[in-house]
């Protein structure tokens, strides 16, 4: 019946029907969603029945054993949710009692959707039209909420928001408050104490969460995701409650202010960019939005701009959204043409200045267009802006230059045609052969036509428009379109314009914006000087700005050309100019010197000297004669002193000084090296030297100091100090500083390969050995923990097959090998508990310093430093206990020395020294190479018997005796050859022909191809020797038989190099015995012959 109307009592039956199967249902594992029906359905029973009567007995025994269910809570909030949705207050205020009981097992829940029932529910019964405050049931729910809030908060006391309950707990409170706060701002303040504690709290611990997983901690109990999402939702909503109420927070202000403050700052830091960083970054960005905008916020100008040049750090966050609300704050501020605080946008000029490198291009587009619109119009206000007024600091770490390079575009009209004016076109041939040729030619002439007329319709505009975009991707491009354009713009200003420009352009080049550029390539720097160099005129910069620039920032090659081109300038200048051609002169040298250009220093200092002593001291370091430079610089320095010298620059006085230091670092005298750097207090000299002539107590006390000296060179003296005091740790940690600083050190370095790398890696090859030092000294370290023998083979083994190149100064041998020398005696002064291991590390360690010290005596007596490697050599004499093999090459070096020295003295000191040897200990070849070097010394020494005379016959007797205990000895085979030939070639030059002369050649020939046959090098060179002895001495048949009969017993390929010598002697009487040995050749090596 459509007339039937339930009474009252089955309308209250079916209300409390579907109420009370909607809390029986509540089951997250319930798949039919029945108890969502039925608040479906008691809503539209309530909304026909307005006079129902809902009995809420069952609700309570329901709630009151539901707190560890949260569907049983989320029914019976969305039931009380239906019911103030129906304005049926007061119904609600009856059953104030339910609702007390609802409230009080939601406090501890953590189920979201419970909590935004919650947050309806209050939100709705204090919506309008709300009850009278006054009346009871009114107070009695605030008064709850307010006791549930009370008690939620009060969990931030515990020391340790450990419990799950506790942080749910001041979540929910957060929650209710918010609610409240949207009807009540005020509300907050009374909470305002306990609100700050959670801020700051939470704070750290977001923090912590963050720092965990950047830095990949894997604890016992790792942090739970959802504890780090609630950290995060709390700190959320403890920003959202305060920021509003800043003004009234009084003593809590400072706190709150610290708090948000320490989020900027660190959470940039740790460059984490996950949902909840983002989420709270997002809302302080907002908060600080509004603080900003707000006069009425209650914060100071200052404070404004504090947080504005804090937040600038948002950019380095991976996510945009903070970052763009950032920038659309500041956009705002500035932009504004009538702004709230003037004061606070004057303050904030670096920080919009980050705006014009947004990555969102429309963000960077309006930037663009308000720095723009500050600059007047005109190609040299624009120029002028760039280089002298505007501040690039904020942007200083990017190229910088595309704004600049974007101005000069925008000068051009977008609207201009780019290929000119044209009123269409039509092609000339078309209209001529029109009738005459194929419709398909008279379509493509067309199509030809539609094409020009589409590129003369192409406007300037739509080209600069695209290209100016591309200049934000592309440093390489707006590096080349700024060298381009810069000289172009600088030849269109008047030479007033240039002249007001060039002081601002150099100090544009030093200004403090271009510290970040120095690792990045293509950068401002090299823009900019490159730029210079290109423009006719070249404005003037300073060569002191052009000698940091180059060396800084990897511009060695445009600053080295504009120097140059000052250089020639001042030559063609007038007399008042020419007094900067000392400066230009010293920062050209320093360029070249410190790309390693010796020549070309070498070449400026002749160049720029005034006195002869310079160019011939100049002269022999460019053939490495250290010791005669040495005295001519000593020589002029002592004259200048005395004023026998005049008309010396200062700069000319300083290259003597410096270039007796290095040659004294050359022939190691660093005792007098270390007086010197005393009197003048130069602090880099003293280092070197104090840690070379080991001591150590005085490098200690002037590392303390603080001094200027070079960085990565000092951290490498750090290193030695901590080796030599056992502290490891620390020595790990300044050789990975020292490394860094040497990897920055060759990035700055030009990209094409020059001398300069090579004193680099030889700081790589000390900084590897420097960390293996480190490494040995820990074994030995846990050697004596464990009473065993270090391990201890490897390294030595490595350190032996790694030595410097044969070439290198004796400055690398020297640093490099002293430094294993005092790992090698602390090795022999460990404390070990075994006498049998002691003595063991004592014996390895004297053992590989006499090793060493013989290397660095033979490299220093290849180079040409006799008295070096004898200096060296007797440090050797102190040791115990010495290896055969060692005392044999420190007596062959020690003889070698004395012979290269040539002084009588020395040499019959080589004399006395080998007569003192006792063979027996030596093997053939040894007593050979010793009999040899008698040999030697023989012929050098003058005859006491015979006076002008050497003694050539006990020379004769040595040589003899040394093959005749070795016979396959070369070296003895040529030295003997070459006293035949002092012998042959005195007749000669006296013009002597006899038997005797014949004689001569005869065993000359016989001792080089004895030489040849037993593997010497350097008889092979001497083959051309021998082939000259053949052809003059043809004459002779005792010459001719000594070569065919030895000839027969030298390899063949031996000859390879004389084949053209060979061939050209078939048309000379000795014809018949070289075929004999071309023939063999050709059997042997046909290619080598063929022609």
């Amino acid at each position: 019946d459509d007339d039937y109307k339930p009474n009252s009592t089955m309308i209250e039956m079916i209300v409390n029907f579907l109420m009370r199967v909607a809390l029986i249902t509540a089951d997250p594992k319930d798949t039919s969603a029945l108890s969502e029906r039925c608040v479906s359905l008691l809503d539209k029973a309530l909304e026909i029945w307005t006079g129902a009567s809902l009995k809420f007995q069952y609700f309570e025994k329901v709630i009151e054993k539901s707190e560890s269910h949260p569907a049983h809570l989320l029914a019976g909030l969305e039931i009380f949710n239906v019911l103030l949705n129906k304005k049926m207050v007061k119904t609600v205020a009856a059953n104030s009692t339910s609702v007390r009981m609802l409230l009080e097992a939601c406090r501890q829940c953590e189920s979201p959707k419970v909590i935004d029932a919650v947050g309806r529910l209050v939100s709705k019964y204090i919506s309008p039209p709300p009850p009278n405050d006054t009346e009871p049931h009114t107070a009695n729910f605030l008064k709850c909420l307010h006791e549930g809030i009370e008690k939620g908060l009060s969990s931030v006391n515990a020391n340790q928001l450990t419990a799950r309950v506790d942080r749910a707990q001041i979540h929910n409170a957060e929650r209710i408050l918010l609610t409240l706060a949207e009807k009540k701002p005020d509300v907050v303040d009374g909470y305002a104490q306990t609100l700050v504690k959670i801020v700051q709290k939470f704070t750290r611990e977001h923090l912590s969460h963050m720092m965990q997983a950047r830095q990949g901690q894997r604890q016992q109990e790792p942090v739970a995701e959802d504890v780090v999402d609630s950290t995060a939702r709390v700190l959320v909503m403890g920003l959202k409650l305060l920021s509003p109420r800043l003004a009234a927070l009084g003593d809590n202000r400072k706190g709150f202010l610290l708090a948000v403050s320490t989020l900027i700052e660190r959470t940039t830091i740790i460059e984490r960019q996950s949902g909840d960083t983002a989420g709270v970054l997002a809302e302080i960005a907002r908060i600080v939005g509004v603080w900003v905008s707000d006069p009425a916020a209650g914060m100071k100008t200052q404070e404004k701009a504090n947080f504005v040049h804090k937040m600038m750090n948002f950019e380095q966050l991976r996510g945009t959204g903070p970052y763009n609300t950032f920038l659309q704050m500041v956009y705002d501020l500035v932009s504004s043409p009538t702004p709230a605080d003037p004061e606070l946008v004057s303050k904030v000029q670096r920080a919009w200045m980050i705006g014009l490198r947004c990555r969102d291009p429309t963000m960077r587009k309006s930037f663009f267009t308000f720095f723009e619109g500050q600059i007047p119009k005109g190609l040299h206000s624009r120029l002028h802006h760039v280089i002298a007024k505007q501040e690039w600091d904020s942007i200083g770490d990017s190229y910088w230059l595309k704004h600049g390079v974007e101005l000069t575009l925008n000068m051009v009209k977008s609207d201009d045609p780019l290929l000119g004016q044209g009123a269409g076109a039509q092609s000339r041939n078309a209209t001529e052969l029109k009738g005459k040729v194929s419709d398909s030619a008279l379509a493509a002439f067309a199509k030809n036509d539609a094409f020009l007329n589409t590129a003369y319709a192409v406007t300037a505009g739509e080209l600069l428009g695209p290209l100016c975009e591309l200049l934000h991707y592309s440093n390489a491009l707006t590096h080349v379109l700024w060298t381009s354009l810069f000289p172009v713009v600088w030849a269109s200003l008047t030479p007033e314009e240039q002249q007001g420009l060039t002081k601002p352009l150099g100090m544009l080049v030093a200004r403090d914006c271009n510290k970040f550029q120095d690792l990045r390539r293509p950068n401002v720097v090299q823009g900019l000087l490159e730029g210079i160099h290109r423009c006719k005129p070249t404005p003037h910069v300073p060569p002191p700005v052009l000698r940091f620039a180059g060396r800084t920032f990897n511009a060695w090659h445009s600053a080295l050309s504009i120097l140059e081109d000052q250089i020639t300038a001042i030559q063609y200048a007038d007399t008042q100019v020419k007094g900067d051609a000392e400066e230009t002169m010293a920062a050209l040298t320093d360029l070249y010197k410190r790309l390693g250009e010796s020549d070309v220093m070498c070449g400026l200092w002749c160049r720029q000297s005034g006195s002869m002593e310079t160019k011939v001291a100049v002269s022999y370091l460019q053939f490495g004669g250290w010791a005669k430079a040495q005295e001519i610089f000593l020589s002029a320095m002592t004259k200048s002193q005395s004023g026998l010298l005049s008309n010396v620059t200062k700069a000319e006085q300083a290259v003597w000084e410096e270039q007796w230091v290095h040659c004294a670092k050359q022939l190691n005298q660093w005792e007098t090296l270390s007086a010197y750097a005393r009197d003048i207090n130069q602090f880099d000299i003293m280092l070197e030297c104090f840690w070379k002539t080991d001591d150590w107590d005085a490098l200690r006390e002037i590392l303390h100091d603080p001094m200027p000296s070079d960085a990565s060179q000092t951290k490498i003296y750090d290193i030695c100090n901590a080796l030599q005091e056992w502290r490891l740790p620390d020595a790990e940690k300044h050789c990975q500083e020292a490394f860094q600083y040497a990897l920055k050190n060759w990035c700055l370095l030009p990209d094409v390969a020059v001398q300069a790398y090579v004193p680099l890696m030889q700081t790589f090859h000390q900084l590897v050995e420097l960390h293996e030092s480190a490494l040995m000294l820990d074994e030995v370290n846990k050697s004596i923990r464990h009473n065993s023998v270090p391990e201890l083979k490897n390294t030595i083994q490595a350190w032996r097959e790694r030595l410097p190149n044969t070439w290198d100064d004796t400055t690398v041998w020297h640093e490099l090998l002293t430094w294993r020398n005092h790992v090698f005696k602390q090795l022999t002064k460990t404390n070990q508990s075994s006498p049998d291991i002691k003595q063991a590390l004592l014996v390895c360690g004297q053992h590989e310093e006499s090793w060493t010290l013989i290397k660095f005596s033979q490299s220093a007596r290849k180079q040409g430093l006799p008295a070096l490697c004898i200096q060296n050599l007797q440090k050797i004499m102190s040791f115990q206990s010495m290896d055969v093999q060692h005392a044999y090459t420190k007596t062959r070096e020690e003889v070698l020395s004395r012979i290269d020295m040539k002084t009588p003295q020395e040499l019959q000191l080589g004399m006395n020294a080998i007569n003192k040897i006792n063979l027996d200990y030596f093997n053939h070849h040894q007593k050979a190479e010793i009999l040899r070097l008698k040999g030697e010394f023989l012929s050098r020494l003058p005859d006491t018997r015979q006076q002008g005379q050497f003694r050539v016959d006990d020379a004769h007797s040595a040589f003899s005796t040394a093959l005749g205990t070795s016979e396959s000895h070369g070296k003895a085979w040529v030295s003997w050859g070459n006293l035949w030939d002092g012998q042959l070639q005195g007749k000669i030059d006296r013009g002597i022909d006899d038997v005797q002369k014949a004689s001569y050649a005869e065993y000359t020939v016989n001792c080089y191809l004895q030489g040849v046959r037993y593997g010497s090098d350097k008889a092979r060179m001497l083959l051309s020797k021998v082939l000259w002895i053949i052809d003059t001495m043809d004459e002779f048949q005792g010459v001719g038989a000594e070569f065919d009969k030895n000839a027969e017993h030298i390899p063949s390929w031996n000859w390879i190099f004389w084949v053209p010598l060979l061939l050209g002697a078939l048309a000379r009487p000795q014809a018949l015995r070289f075929r004999k040995l071309l023939t063999k050749l050709a059997g042997d090596f046909p290619q080598a012959l063929y022609c």
